[in-house]
């Protein structure tokens, strides 16, 4: 007799991740994230795509790698593809929490929620979170989820902290690549997932909601925007057809890989840190992914990752110099506007670092 809840939900092979950025040693006994223009992948995939996909040209700093990927999706349903929430980690607990803006489940301190008389209503103090040296955590589910803040509610504090990101997981297969499974992408671009959700809305519309075994390209493309009034290039991710609406019809008349495969349960592998995400139990605690996980989620990429790690800030003067030399910021007000509170209540000047980090990358 099959098992409840395990033999009725098979799981695809993942091969490995693609990335779009990596952690960089800053010379000081921490890592912090560096972006890319173009995908990080296995060797195996390297070698089957030379000379079938553009790589990045010889300008390219880092090693050579491709910057558009042949992929196709294994199932019809968007969520098993691209799964999308608000994900918090933390380096030894794994995953805290996650949630859709309305609810979420999450881990607590046991002892800490005891303390609170089991009070998990929002604002959560960050003590009650499950964390590195808890000794004992207790799952709550259905939470209410403020995500980065909604039209009655503020940013969740774990949000506001950078300890909490969107994070869209994509999982695809490589045609071209050995082996039968799916690699995995994470992205906490809000662009690349508003990109990659539109261009799912589009393609079902013209295939009556088919998207799985259809043969797409997955791009890193160069994209102008302007957080805090200042210009400046990132990467993001776009999701297209190498051919035309005929040859779209054309291509569905004919079997596809879906065919001969169970309908997949991707569950992408959420217990793995994204590259992204940096708890503060390491040894320098550096809150800015992706999908997102960076972590340095693979998609970290896609928003441009401080290029130094965070600057020593002895007072109030180095807060706004370096907002202003690192971060773009023109000026002390828009600074405080990001911050949002008055100068006089900044006391942690390492947290609003990082919150000005946060706003600065959410593109």
């Amino acid at each position: 007799m099959p098992i409840r809840n395990v033999s009725d939900r098979p799981r695809m092979p993942r091969l490995g991740k693609i990335r779009l950025g990596r952690k960089v040693d800053s010379g000081r006994g921490t890592e912090y994230p560096k972006a890319l223009d173009h995908f990080l992948c296995p060797p195996d995939v390297l070698e089957a795509l030379k000379g079938k996909v553009p790589f990045c040209d010889g300008a390219c700093k880092e090693e050579p790698g491709p910057v558009e990927l042949p992929i196709m999706f294994l199932s019809n349903d968007p969520e098993k593809v691209a799964s999308q929430w608000f994900r918090s980690y933390k380096a030894t607990v794994g995953l805290v929490c996650k949630g859709d803006g309305y609810k979420a489940d999450a881990l607590f301190d046991r002892e800490a929620l005891v303390k609170a008389g089991g009070d998990i209503t929002q604002p959560i103090p960050a003590d009650r979170w499950a964390k590195h040296d808890s000794k004992e955590t207790v799952r709550r589910d259905d939470i209410e989820c403020w995500g980065q803040g909604y039209e009655d509610h503020p940013p969740c504090p774990a949000y506001d902290a950078a300890k909490c990101k969107r994070l869209m997981m994509l999982q695809f297969a490589i045609p071209q690549a050995p082996g039968l499974g799916i690699y995995q992408l994470d992205t906490s671009s809000v662009n690349s997932i508003l990109n990659i959700n539109g261009f799912f809305e589009y393609l079902a519309m013209l295939t009556g909601g088919r998207i799985a075994g259809i043969p797409l390209i997955l791009k890193v493309i160069s994209q102008e925007v302007a957080p805090n009034g200042k210009k400046k290039t990132v990467h993001v991710l776009q999701v297209s057809t190498p051919f035309g609406l005929a040859q779209l019809v054309e291509s569905m008349a004919k079997p596809i890989i879906e065919a001969l495969l169970p309908e997949p349960h991707p569950e992408p592998d959420e217990e793995e840190i994204p590259e992204g995400f940096y708890p503060e139990e390491a040894a320098a605690e550096i809150a800015e992914p992706t999908e997102a996980g960076e972590p340095l989620t693979s998609a970290e990429a896609e928003r441009p990752a401080p290029e130094e790690p965070m600057p020593k800030l002895r007072n109030l003067g180095d807060l706004y110099k370096h907002a202003h030399d690192l971060l773009g910021y023109p000026n002390k007000a828009a600074v405080l506007k990001d911050l949002g509170c008055e100068e006089m209540a900044i006391g942690d000047l390492p947290a609003a670092w990082h919150k000005l980090v946060a706003a600065t990358h959410t593109v």
